[in-house]
Formats: C-alpha cells, structure tokens, sequence
C-alpha cells in the first residue's frame, strides 16, 4: 500500500494570535517592536518565521496603538469582540422574515 498524503490544513487566526502574543511575552525585543510598529513586527516574524493573518486580522493588529502588552491584548480582544457582535447584529436585522416571523 502507497503511503497516504494528507493535506496540511492552514494555521488558524486564533492559533497565529496565539504565537504573537507568546512571542511578544517571552521577547523583549520583539514587544517592543510589536508595540512600536506592529506593521513591521509581523512581517518580520519571530525566529524567522512570519505571522500569517487573513488581511482583515493583519489590518486590524496594525491599527493598535498600545503602551503596554496588556494594553495590546486588550484592544485586539475588544476589536475582535465588536466584530463578532456586529456579525450578530446584522444576520438579525437583516434576516429576510418580518420581525413577527413568516407569514
């Protein structure tokens, strides 16, 4: 029997945020570039290797101007949930039934 291959399936957003913000905790260096220009951090990367962010993540990371790490984490958290509670938000409001349900 031939050796099977399975596909690799691609880093998810919540595993690469993981590595960021692991990265930024146990490297001094590389918080303070992530603090100071987030745009340059992820394209660097951490020990060669670059995060990999859907571009509305990547957006996202960029446009945080934070003093601290924790500060850091807690605007991304916040951005993160307001977009998931304005997902919610739309699906119910433009969901194609009437309030009342269906007539």
């Amino acid at each position: 029997m031939g050796m099977m291959i399975y596909p690799t399936s691609s880093v998810s957003s919540g595993q690469e945020i993981s590595r960021l913000l692991t990265a930024a905790v146990v490297n001094q260096n590389f918080r303070t570039l992530l603090l100071s220009n987030p745009a340059i951090a992820l394209t660097t990367g951490y020990n060669g290797e670059p995060f990999e962010l859907e571009s509305e993540l990547r957006e996202r990371v960029i446009s945080i101007r934070a003093q601290s790490l924790q500060d850091f984490a807690l605007q991304l958290t916040e951005r993160e949930n307001s977009g998931v509670s304005r997902s919610i938000r739309q699906r119910r409001f433009n969901h194609p039934y009437p309030a009342g349900g269906m007539d």
